[in-house]
């Protein structure tokens, strides 16, 4: 029953499968959509952050989706993560490139940014 007494109408077989026909599809626009992201941060690390990495470090193309710096630092970008081998520290790094590149750098020198280990 509800509040003003009266009693719910059953949600039909119909509702229901419609329910699930929207929950799939909204499902799959988000699927789309983040795939379309994460190819984007991979365009943009391989165009403006790698280039400008490369001419100060030893920049290595481990897979398709992670780079090793240095033999010491992993990175991640279609997630924006890294990976400080040694010490078994991990973060992210920020969007923009200046920033990333800034603290890719820091994470470098051993100056950890955004450490979530």
């Amino acid at each position: 029953m509800s509040r003003n007494g009266s009693v719910p109408e059953p949600i039909s077989a119909t509702q229901t499968h419609q329910g699930d026909r929207l929950k799939q599809l909204r499902r799959q626009q988000h699927s789309e959509s983040q795939s379309v992201r994460r190819s984007a941060r991979r365009e943009i690390f391989g165009l403006e952050v790698l280039p400008r990495l490369r001419k100060e470090h030893e920049v290595r193309r481990l897979t398709e989706y992670q780079y090793r710096i240095d033999g010491v630092l992993d990175i991640y970008p279609t997630h924006r993560c890294w990976h400080l081998l040694r010490r078994g520290w991990r973060g992210r790094f920020r969007k923009p490139t200046e920033l990333a590149i800034a603290d890719i750098e820091k994470v470098l020198s051993g100056k950890p940014v955004m450490r979530i280990r």
